[in-house]
């Protein structure tokens, strides 16, 4: 857009006060903002569609957001004050960063090297929660199939949350071998609710084979999309899957989906 400055000078003297009443005003009328950028503190890769929340001095959420592909992220403040940013991934224990004291209008931006290693135990005394129990009458290639909920809600935001569908099966050569053995892997969950195939990466793995498993089985699998006021986004996920050989059946625990 063009704009027309007058040519006397009277007429540009009063131009430009009226365009730097302008600026101030919107100024002062700005939120106070903190921003960053996210990254694999291992890889120093930007870590995308990672849930990043704005937490006031009482511990309380006041906004939400995911990380863009570079790993960015803003968030509107409601007034100035103290305020630091926490990093979700479902089942994970948080991680925060320092504590900044916004002034109105001001803008605070850092860069977070985040490494997610604590998984969370909801009850120690019982484990994961069953949502899917076969029995140990069904075929020894199917397992019993246990899972942490995945439903977290805070504030306006909704994490995902598994749909029922097809299952993952215990690997054929490892459940004739009587090997047990895990799965830890990270990808993201997009906004239908499908897992991005190219956002497949693994951390780490007792054998190859169940790796292929746990990978060849997000094909099929379908969530509830994370939400955001309503509005399905995408979602970092850090999935550990356990195999384990109970009597003559194979028995599979998902600990995050």
């Amino acid at each position: 857009m063009m704009i027309r400055v007058p040519r006397s000078a009277r007429a540009v003297r009063w131009f430009l006060s009226i365009l730097a009443i302008a600026l101030a005003s919107s100024r002062a009328e700005a939120q106070p903002v903190m921003a960053g950028v996210a990254r694999d503190a291992n890889l120093g890769k930007p870590l995308q569609c990672l849930h990043v929340a704005l937490i006031d001095s009482t511990g309380r959420s006041v906004a939400h957001t995911v990380t863009d592909s570079a790993g960015e992220f803003m968030l509107e403040a409601p007034r100035a004050g103290p305020y630091s940013v926490q990093f979700i991934v479902q089942g994970w224990e948080r991680l925060g960063g320092p504590v900044d004291t916004l002034t109105e209008s001001d803008f605070r931006q850092r860069v977070y090297p985040l490494a997610f290693t604590n998984m969370l135990v909801r009850d120690p005394s019982r484990g994961p929660v069953p949502i899917v129990n076969r029995g140990a009458g069904e075929s020894k290639k199917d397992a019993d199939v246990d899972s942490v909920p995945a439903l977290e809600t805070d504030g306006t935001w909704q994490s995902h949350r598994v749909i029922p569908g097809p299952g993952l099966r215990y690997p054929e050569r490892r459940y004739a071998a009587g090997a047990s053995g895990i799965v830890l892997a990270q990808f993201i969950i997009d906004s239908t609710g499908k897992a991005r195939e190219d956002s497949w990466r693994l951390i780490r793995t007792s054998h190859a084979d169940f790796e292929t498993a746990v990978r060849d089985s997000l094909a099929n699998a379908r969530w509830r999309p994370a939400r955001i006021a309503g509005k399905p986004v995408c979602e970092l996920v850090l999935d550990y899957t356990e195999f384990s050989i109970e009597g003559n059946v194979g028995r599979i625990v998902l600990r995050t989906r």
